[in-house]
């Protein structure tokens, strides 16, 4: 880490949850403005959502050239650049009077996503210190859903009372804000970490974007499939179910920004007992995880808990609405911590070629996104129930335990050092 990386670190991390929540919002908004968009620009609903659909696409296909740039120019001109994007995507949005230009401004947008989803990575690992490196990635994974609550909340009433474009509008000019906040905050890392260490990734590391393709395709359902399971599986108004989806997110939001908070306020001791936990030599922790990386036990098992919480969901048929809602709760909860700490698994694990890494990952995540909603909308409208819905959904999560398992594969330690240094493996 450089000097000048390392005097900024509270600057790093607010400038990444700025430019991953921007990022994220274009992509999102045409669902939540799509009455004013279907009235205004006479659209079906299928060429709403495929906005969505073209935008994260796009996403996934720049990700490996997003790496070679981040590279090549450093993170702070990665993330600066999409900022650029952002604004312009923006206007060109606001300015739209067809269909067509919005399909421009989404692939535009999509494209300097994946500069932002590499880019930030590479800005927490070289600018905070590894014992909060975690905690930055979920605090700046969080501020993705949090952003979009408030976009889902207003957007609708300002596209009704005034206009959609001046949503778009007030995007483009908070993108070049925040791109003049990013050149000023974001540490100038072009000859940070340019040792001359193998930028080869480690064994094994292909199972990483399987991993996150298998933990993504199953908890997106969990966003698009609760309102109607709600709806047509426990009997609830389509108007209700949607409150209490919006109230599920919310809290979940707040959850996990309370648990981000709280964890400059956890003693060494406890953090240290948690890994001997996560590390213990049994026989039932080595049947679990193997011999792997402490960050990626943490992820393996955030898993396990959301593949829980799933159940809980599918419960909920039984059981009523209270056990389905504290399943949504707490999938929902975990969502950004779960991404967070892949991230920060991802980094440590790729060493110095994080930014390969970070490429590879995302790539997955991205695919399961685009390919998630299809498959579960293919299979509700093939006739399988809900119950079913959710029981894909906890078996692959433990799917994406075991990838995680097999990605984070490590040579045999010298378990007497670990013995002495119980938190070495941060």
């Amino acid at each position: 880490m450089s000097e000048q990386s390392a005097q900024r670190p509270l600057a790093a991390a607010s400038g990444s949850a700025v430019a991953m929540a921007l990022g994220s919002a274009v992509g999102f908004l045409p669902g939540f403005i799509i009455v004013a968009l279907r009235a205004d620009l006479g659209l079906d609903y299928w060429q709403v959502g495929l906005l969505s659909t073209v935008n994260y696409g796009c996403t996934w296909l720049a990700v490996s050239p997003a790496a070679r740039l981040t590279d090549r120019w450093g993170a702070r001109r990665v993330v600066l650049a999409d900022m650029v994007l952002v604004a312009l995507a923006a206007a060109i949005a606001a300015a739209a009077s067809s269909y067509s230009v919005l399909l421009v401004a989404a692939v535009i947008n999509g494209v300097g996503y994946a500069l932002t989803n590499v880019g930030t990575n590479i800005v927490v690992k070289r600018s905070i210190e590894a014992q909060w490196r975690t905690a930055a990635m979920v605090a700046k994974s969080a501020a993705v859903p949090g952003f979009l609550a408030l976009l889902a909340a207003f957007g609708p009433w300002v596209a009704d009372r005034w206009h959609w474009r001046w949503i778009y509008s007030a995007l483009a000019v908070a993108g070049a804000l925040a791109a003049l906040a990013v050149w000023r905050t974001l540490p100038d890392d072009r000859t940070a970490g340019r040792s001359t260490a193998s930028r080869e990734l480690p064994r094994y590391f292909g199972w990483f974007p399987v991993a996150a393709a298998l933990m993504v395709f199953a908890t997106v359902p969990v966003y698009l499939l609760s309102v109607p399971y709600l709806d047509e599986s426990l009997g609830f108004t389509a108007a209700i179910s949607g409150v209490l989806v919006g109230v599920s997110a919310a809290i979940g939001v707040g959850v996990t920004l309370l648990i981000v908070l709280l964890s400059g306020r956890v003693s060494p001791e406890f953090r240290a007992r948690l890994v001997v936990i996560l590390s213990a030599r049994s026989r039932a922790m080595w049947a679990i995880f193997g011999l792997v990386l402490y960050r990626i036990r943490l992820v393996m098992v955030l898993c396990l808990t959301m593949g829980g919480f799933i159940a809980l969901i599918l419960a909920g048929g039984s059981f009523g609405v209270v056990v389905a809602i504290v399943g949504m709760v707490g999938t929902m909860s975990l969502q950004s911590a779960r991404l967070g700490a892949m991230n920060a698994a991802v980094v440590e694990r790729a060493g110095a070629a994080a930014a390969r890494g970070s490429a590879l990952a995302m790539g997955g995540y991205y695919l399961g996104t685009m390919l998630s909603p299809v498959a579960f909308g293919a299979l509700l409208d093939a006739g399988v129930s809900y119950r079913w819905v959710w029981f894909i959904c906890i078996i692959l999560l433990g799917a994406a335990a075991v990838a995680y398992r097999l990605a984070g594969r490590l040579q045999p330690l010298d378990w007497s050092r670990w013995r002495k240094s119980p938190a070495g493996d941060r």
